[in-house]
Parts: C-alpha cells; structure tokens; sequence
C-alpha cells in the first residue's frame, strides 16, 4: 500500500474521475447543438466555458495531490499551458461538428484554467503555512 492508501498497481478514483471528466467535457463540447440553438441569457456560454474548465483544472489538481505529485510552480505553469492547448483544438474542432470557434470561448477557458490553477497554488501555499505535511505541495 501506498501512503495515499492505494495499492500498487490500482488506478486511484481520482484519475477515473479526472480522465472521465475530461472525457465527458470532450463529447459535451464536441456535440452538434439542435438546430439553430440559442441560450436565453447572453453570455451564460462563457460562464459554462469557464466553470467546465475551471473543474478540470481541479479535479486534476485534486489527482495530484492523491498520488502525491508535487504540485510546483512550473508543474502548474506546465499543466495550465496544456490544458490553454487543449482549449484551443477544442475551439478548433467545433466547426468539424457544425459549432462555431470562439476566441470568446477559448478565453473563457483559459479565464477557468487561471482560476482554477490560483485556486490550487492556494491550497499549496495554505498547507504549507499551516504545516499541514499530509497536504503539503512543494516537497515530499
């Protein structure tokens, strides 16, 4: 067993979600919207942009920290450029399923990846202040 309670060789929950998530985020956004469709308020699509980004950004954040990965400024750094990466052939693809690229969009997820990666960088610092070593993010 490992000191996150997992035993060698098994998948942790954390990554299913993680992965799944992503997964789920891929399809959702990848989906042919019915018709012409229209969101009743302007710009909630941003907001939906932002929070679905915003999760993965967390929920990866969350993995890490249940495998023990070392969540450094430039892991953070790293990972945020990949997922801005992945926001943008996201946007991308769109037009491959009849749904319009937006830089607007794209913007919006990299707005939830900041936010997100703050919020994590945030939860490294507090561990640490608190000596809270089950929880802390810049060593092992």
């Amino acid at each position: 067993m490992h000191a996150d309670g997992q035993q060698h060789g098994h998948v942790p929950t954390s990554l299913w979600v993680w992965i799944g998530y992503w997964a789920c985020l891929f399809v959702v956004m990848h989906r042919p919207l019915p018709g012409a469709a229209k969101l009743p308020i302007p710009g909630v699509d941003k907001v939906a942009h932002f929070v679905l980004y915003a999760v993965l950004v967390l929920l990866g954040g969350w993995h890490a920290r249940r495998v023990g990965r070392r969540l450094t400024v430039s892991r953070l750094l790293a990972w945020s450029a990949m997922y801005a990466a992945y926001g943008a052939v996201d946007e991308w693809l769109q037009p491959l399923v009849g749904r319009t690229a937006s830089v607007g969009d794209w913007a919006a997820d990299a707005a939830g990846i900041v936010a997100g990666t703050l919020f994590i960088a945030f939860l490294g610092h507090s561990d640490r202040s608190t000596g809270n070593p089950s929880r802390r993010t810049s060593s092992q």
